[in-house]
């Protein structure tokens, strides 16, 4: 039986069984691991129906278990045409409904789902028995704690929810998935707290994204970079993490989460910058080492990117704000090199970027070597042949340190990094000092998704830095923190302080 093909995306399923056989066979012609499973039905006279699906992305046992056994040995009394007959009394899969849409069969095959058409039925049925081979849950390769949950997001979205879910049994945690992506029909699931995140932000969330036609979306970070506020600026302001306890305490917190199918990192909305110095493991220990680690990470980060143009400022430029003895030995040190410290500065930035570079591209046990022997080696040796002088390769080693500290911004500290070195080399301390008024200045100007970058710091909110520079204990948190838009800003009850024995004793008392 022919059929004219035509490109319509709301065709609806044939009752005639064979042209939705041409049909679909005339969409996938060519394509040998769409499998058109042939059969006709148990106590039906010469009822023939068809069972469609992509062979490596379905469960084979589910299939011949619960779809094709019930289906081809049912004798308990006649099957009828309607499929309704054959999802409620037939099948034993736990997910089976309805479809009667051909182009959303067609990506729902695509998919992993599995399809089945009966003769004289004007609709189909999905059958969701996905089965691919996928990565265990286990820990974060980029975020690693001590204390806390040694469990991160892999490639499969089911499973990144499910970890969610797991965190959070809440209710009022809503999920809510899109396609994107013209050919590989990307799943992506916007994932919020109802009762707590602002209706405007999730509205604004979906839009971004809805706005987004494209051929391929391949991982979250293409999400990331057609959503941002700032493409053109090296700050990130959208987060990313692969652990669920960091994007459960972000949902908590009012924040919209981006799950992509295929990707095992999560996008997080509104990102400000002092959460990048933060890290989970700080709410996992007590406030006073947490606190004290936090602010050496603000130096740390401060130190990445100063510390080089510091260093050619002072030994080039302003030799007089060092003390004598400093400054004799680095007049010793450098009167003995070809090169000046500003020229030192940059090639040895470069070189240490391209090990670290080679550390990441290459095999872990190699990549380990090329970092920790290249390193010595060249550095020994650069400073015996008197290539380069002794401080500055101090000072490098030390700068390198401290950029593996805060690792969400270790791509804005080698670029800022670099630009103050070019720009302390030809302008001293004016230059540097200009250079951080318009870094200040473009701080200022960030947005994410409608709120400033910098809060709770520009505008200031002295109620929201117990948990910026420092973290206080969590039973002073009684507001939700963020600086932006929230419908519940209460967190816990006032006063949850841990009482003495005889203070508590007098509390129960009253």
């Amino acid at each position: 039986m022919g059929i004219e093909f035509v490109a319509e995306k709301e065709r609806k399923v044939f009752s005639a069984l064979q042209q939705n056989i041409d049909y679909l066979q005339h969409t996938w012609k060519e394509n040998t691991d769409v499998v058109f499973r042939e059969f006709y039905l148990a106590g039906n006279q010469g009822k023939k129906a068809v069972l469609v699906f992509v062979d490596g992305l379905v469960d084979k046992k589910i299939l011949n278990d619960n779809v094709l056994t019930p289906l081809m040995l049912y004798r308990e009394e006649k099957i009828t045409d309607s499929v309704s007959f054959i999802k409620d009394y037939i099948l034993t899969v736990n997910s089976v409904k309805e479809a009667t849409e051909l182009q959303k069969i067609v990506e729902g095959v695509m998919s992993g789902a599995a399809y089945i058409f009966v003769d004289g039925c004007a609709a189909g049925l999905e059958l969701d028995i996905r089965d691919w081979s996928a990565r265990s849950v286990g820990e974060p390769g980029t975020e690693i704690t001590i204390r806390g949950p040694q469990e991160g997001f892999v490639e499969t979205l089911k499973v990144n929810l499910s970890l969610l879910r797991r965190k959070i049994r809440h209710p009022d945690l809503k999920m809510e998935m899109v396609k994107v992506g013209e050919y590989t029909q990307t799943d992506i699931a916007i994932v919020y707290i109802e009762s707590i995140c602002d209706a405007g932000l999730v509205e604004e969330v979906r839009r971004r994204i809805a706005s987004i036609k494209v051929d391929a979306i391949l991982d979250s970070g293409y999400v990331e970079q057609y959503i941002e506020d700032a493409p053109h600026s090296i700050f990130p302001t959208v987060g990313n993490t692969e652990r669920p306890d960091k994007v459960s305490a972000k949902l908590l917190e009012g924040r919209v989460a981006i799950f992509v199918d295929g990707s095992p990192v999560v996008l997080t909305v509104p990102l400000l910058l002092p959460e990048l110095f933060q890290s989970v493991e700080d709410y996992y220990s007590r406030p006073f080492y947490a606190s004290f680690i936090r602010l050496l990470r603000y130096l740390a980060f401060f130190f990445s990117i100063y510390g080089p143009a510091l260093y050619i400022v002072v030994s080039s430029f302003h030799q007089e704000l060092l003390p004598v003895q400093l400054f004799a030995v680095i007049l010793a040190t450098e009167g003995t090199v070809p090169f000046s410290s500003s020229v030192s500065i940059f090639y040895a930035n470069l070189l240490n970027e391209l090990l670290r570079e080679a550390g990441l591209r290459l095999p872990k046990s190699v990549g380990q070597a090329i970092g920790i022997v290249g390193g010595i080696v060249l550095g020994d040796a650069a400073i015996s042949t008197g290539i380069i002088s002794a401080p500055v390769v101090i000072v490098m080693a030390i700068t390198m340190i401290c950029t593996f500290i805060v690792n969400p911004l270790l791509d804005v500290s080698s670029l800022l990094r670099l630009v103050f070195i070019i720009i302390s080399s030809m302008m001293g301390a004016f230059g540097l000092m200009a250079a951080s008024v318009v870094l200040l200045f473009h701080l200022v100007s960030l947005r994410s998704f409608g709120v400033p970058y910098l809060s709770p710091i520009a505008p200031i909110s002295r109620g929201l830095l117990k948990d910026t520079f420092v973290r206080m204990p969590l039973w002073k948190h009684d507001k939700r923190p963020g600086g932006f838009h929230i419908k519940n800003i209460v967190r816990e009850k006032k006063h949850q302080e841990p009482l003495p024995p005889h203070q508590l004793q007098q509390e129960i008392k009253n």
